[in-house]
């Protein structure tokens, strides 16, 4: 495998340095998929065993992590532990300003215990507000790399992990703690309990999904699953399905020819209509007409 190797997705644009360090950064800008109302669309609950590091350019945004809400502001930063449940809800305005909103940077756990042998017994703060010059001059300095050396990063891969070095250690100095100190019992049960009920969605969002059968396979009311549901994520239950259900219907929109129809039904929607209607809502288009833009490279 090379030192470099560069990857494009729909939203996000990723550089990933494989000479081992193991780090890779991922850009948000203004090419990020948005609905009506100039909201990022297309990212929902997740979790990973890489630390992700968050930095904010411009506008605001709403971080949701292991349930708890903190937004984020122009110069904030952030770090996501591992396995952490979290997503991002994007402020309409930030994007109407700047090109790059938010640089996320993610650090594999195997190399934090390495460096670090203790680092299960250790927790990193979720805002780090210290050195906060020095953070953004490293961040400022890694897009910049990204962009006067994109395609052809060859020898420049030295400088980026040297700046990755160097932003790696402000966020340990400033914001790696105790584990005891930070995770308490009932937060790890609440988030435990957060990561059954998306991985429950995972597993039969193609079937028919009732909210009163899933509250009873976590011992919830109906009442109090929906409250937990709603703090924990943002949204209700119904409508994380239909995000669910639309995210995974895309990706087999724009990788096959199925008929529309047939796509619908095998990610859970009951007809067409249904779909197509949840479909515009979140990407502003038909799926048939996303699908002719994605082929030929305008989304």
């Amino acid at each position: 495998m090379s030192n470099d190797n560069i990857q494009y997705e729909k939203g996000l644009q990723i550089i990933e340095f494989w000479n081992g360090l193991f780090f890779s950064i991922h850009q948000i800008d203004n090419e990020s998929t948005r609905d009506q109302n100039n909201r990022i669309t297309d990212v929902l609950e997740h979790w990973h065993p890489e630390v992700e590091i968050i930095y904010t350019f411009s506008g605001h945004a709403q971080h949701y992590i292991d349930g708890q809400v903190y937004t984020a502001y122009p110069g904030s930063l952030f770090v996501i532990n591992s396995q952490s449940i979290h997503k991002v809800v994007s402020d309409p305005e930030a994007f109407e300003s700047a090109d790059v909103v938010a640089v996320v940077v993610h650090v594999k756990y195997e190399i934090l215990k390495f460096l670090i042998p203790d680092m299960d017994e250790k927790y990193f703060a979720t805002e780090i507000k210290e050195d906060s010059g020095e953070v953004s001059e490293i961040v400022e300095r890694l897009t910049c790399l990204r962009r006067e050396h994109d395609g052809e990063l060859s020898y420049h891969h030295f400088l980026v992990n040297s700046l990755l070095n160097k932003l790696l250690y402000l966020v340990c100095k400033n914001g790696l703690k105790e584990k005891n100190s930070i995770v308490t019992i009932g937060c790890k049960k609440n988030t435990d309990t957060l990561r059954g009920i998306l991985e429950y969605v995972s597993a039969h969002y193609r079937e028919p999904v009732q909210q009163m059968e899933i509250a009873r396979e976590f011992f919830f009311t109906k009442e109090s699953f929906s409250r937990f549901f709603k703090k924990n994520t943002g949204m209700t239950f119904g409508e994380y399905l239909r995000l669910y259900r639309v995210k995974m219907a895309r990706k087999e929109l724009v990788e096959s020819d199925r008929l529309i129809l047939d796509i619908a039904v095998d990610n859970g929607f009951s007809d067409a209509r249904g779909f197509i209607n949840t479909f515009k809502s979140v990407y502003g288009t038909s799926p048939l007409q996303y699908r002719k833009q994605y082929r030929d490279g305008t989304v």
